[in-house]
């Protein structure tokens, strides 16, 4: 193998993370960026890798042309992608989502002096092909969490996938959609002593980790701002609230804030997710502390409550965020993890997470899978049904809880890692005095624009109507006459005559024009409640969204007709069944009417117009 000319070096130039002092050492000429300000990206912009040749070669103004032995022809870059925790080591384990190969980029010159740089470049953006292994992770209905994080959600158990390994099939598992960790290698193609192209011996190595989630930045920001959106190991300052993966406005930097919008739910809502990007999970304070709590904190406010006296319970929830499917621990709570309180062992978690954790925090999982908040019993022990029918509203935020062995005396300390997200309990009465319901609502799921699931329930004036789509052909006539034999002038046919459906005649029920298929689709509009600018700046995301659900009861939630013993539960036939009783149904969202109420408060409703995405089963002709 050749290496590159002799006096020049190549090296990364462009790289979406720099660390500081790191080896090799990474340039990004003229352009410092923080430590965290490229840590997380979105995979819809770019994301731009450069490798600089430099040292001995043709100015940048000058035709270059490949010529002698080591002059650099090409630049080839392979992508990496994975969703396994901790990062794998090994080349291997790593999943090849693509190759790259460039040759040099068009001169320019620098920004700075205009002078004309000394060095061939070769830069690449794999933003387009980074964003072709994302898409969404959905959670079952009535479920807390991911079963399995590196698959992601729609896992019922604690498979990979729907029951199906990877090594029964590699192409019948579906990896987390959510995010990506991802590492880009580059490797340097030369003229040889005989002018043929080939592989150097000169390497450039594998420039530093990337985060990337399935977000969409808005124009408005010059860079996708991630720092509001990663939890560290630090409580959650008053300069950096840490945001969860929502751009729902039932938000405040700390709990005394009053909150501009509270988000209203149902008391029986079984799905309200809230999704986080994690990056590191204990306190980095001391080293010699150990973080053995990981989990959402919420509380509950009594009618008459004020933001700084709250009344009602208090209570955590996380059950769900250890990993099931075994390893080094993860994001997780103690509630299933019994830690040894005073051992930096095998109970510390990993420093660095990286990755996308998710908590339903609907009233109705709430009041199923909430505990009274750490104490001295470990794991958790005491239930709690925190939303009662004196609860107005609640709020949550994440939080560590780590037992520090430096504090005197020794003692439990909790932080607060995330912003706060406020909920209010709309009780509205939806039946009349014969228990008939009077309006039908519907609740929404959508990939928003920050990469989680957000939820919405409309709960006025839900029209539904079916659209019919047919394909015609056309037929032979059908014959109206009788037919006569041929012995006498209007002879009768006898039982010995060979009959058909032509001779039997008046066959009118056929023929002509006909049905070949039908295409048949139920279609929907929905009101909305009246919205303030804010909240209808955050519902309008549903309208720009590709993929958005609706809530279905489905008829295994009729007992009767299955056991009339207790409710029926498919998944009480195999535990690694998905709940069975509510479910996602995709529906494309047509069109959206904008009705002005009160212009000068700033108060709208919005119509929505959605179409079921599967169609209603028709029978062929």
């Amino acid at each position: 193998m050749t290496a590159i000319r002799t006096g020049t070096t190549a090296k990364w130039g462009q790289i979406p993370l720099w660390f500081t002092g790191a080896t090799p050492a990474y340039e990004m000429e003229d352009q410092q960026v923080s430590f965290n300000a490229n840590y997380l990206l979105s995979a819809n912009q770019p994301i731009v890798y450069q490798v600089m040749w430099s040292g001995g070669t043709p100015a940048v103004n000058e035709m270059y042309v490949p010529a002698v032995e080591g002059d650099i022809v090409n630049c080839i870059f392979k992508v990496y992608a994975t969703t396994q925790f901790p990062t794998p080591t090994v080349t291997a384990d790593w999943k090849l989502i693509g190759e790259i190969k460039k040759s040099r980029d068009i001169p320019n010159t620098n920004i700075v002096n205009s002078a004309v740089s000394n060095s061939q470049r070769f830069t690449v953006d794999i933003s387009r092909m980074v964003a072709d292994q994302l898409s969404y992770s959905l959670v079952p209905i009535g479920k807390g969490s991911w079963e399995n994080q590196e698959y992601g959600g729609m896992n019922g158990g604690n498979q990979k996938q729907d029951n199906i390994t990877e090594a029964v099939s590699p192409y019948n598992v579906t990896e987390n959609g959510t995010y990506r960790t991802v590492r880009v290698s580059a490797y340097i193609e030369v003229l040889n002593s005989n002018g043929e192209v080939e592989l150097s011996s000169t390497t450039v190595g594998t420039g530093p980790y990337i985060r990337v989630i399935n977000s969409v930045p808005d124009w408005s920001e010059n860079t996708y701002n991630t720092e509001m959106r990663i939890l560290l190991q630090w409580g959650a300052s008053t300069g950096s609230p840490k945001r969860a993966m929502t751009n729902c406005p039932n938000v405040t930097p700390y709990t005394t804030y009053t909150p501009e919008y509270m988000k209203s739910v149902n008391p029986t809502n079984l799905a309200d997710f809230l999704y986080f990007y994690v990056k590191e999970a204990y306190n980095g304070n001391d080293d010699t502390d150990n973080y053995n709590l990981y989990e959402v904190y919420g509380q509950a406010y009594n009618y008459g409550d004020s933001i700084s006296s709250p009344t009602g319970l208090s209570f955590v929830l996380g059950s769900n965020w250890e990993p099931s499917d075994g390893g080094t621990p993860r994001v997780c709570s103690d509630i299933s993890h019994n830690f040894t309180l005073e051992s930096a062992g095998s109970s510390r978690f990993q420093h660095t997470q990286s990755q996308v954790a998710v908590q339903n925090v609907s009233p109705a999982y709430i009041n199923s899978h909430a505990y009274a908040p750490q104490d001295s019993n470990y794991p958790y022990t005491t239930a709690r049904t925190p939303i009662t029918s004196n609860t107005a509203f609640y709020r949550v935020y994440v939080r560590g809880n780590y037992y520090s062995d430096t504090a005197v005396p020794k003692a439990w300390v909790a932080q607060r890692h995330s912003s706060v997200y406020w909920y209010s309990i709309n009780r509205e009465d939806n039946s009349d005095a014969s228990n008939k319901q009077l309006f039908q609502n519907v609740t929404f799921h959508w990939l928003n624009t920050v990469g989680g699931i957000d939820t919405y329930t409309a709960r006025r004036n839900i029209v539904e109507s079916i659209t019919v789509n047919k394909s015609l052909m056309e037929t032979k006539l059908p014959s109206r006459f009788y037919m006569q034999d041929d012995n006498s002038l209007g002879g009768a046919l006898g039982t010995g005559d060979y009959f058909n459906d032509g001779m039997r005649g008046f066959n009118t029920y056929q023929g002509g024009t006909e049905v070949l298929s039908v295409d048949a689709r139920t279609s929907y509009s929905a009101y909305t409640e009246p919205l303030s600018a804010v909240e209808s700046r955050w519902l309008r995301e549903i309208f720009q969204s590709p993929n958005v659900w609706i809530e279905e009861a489905t008829d295994f939630n009729n007992e009767t007709n299955y056991q009339a013993d207790a409710p029926y539960h498919m998944n009480k036939l195999n535990t690694y069944l998905r709940p069975a009783q509510v479910i996602y149904k995709p529906v494309i969202i047509n069109n959206s009417e904008v009705v002005s109420l009160d212009q000068e408060k700033g108060l709208v409703m919005f119509n929505i117009e959605y179409t079921e995405s599967q169609g209603i089963l028709t029978q062929r002709n």
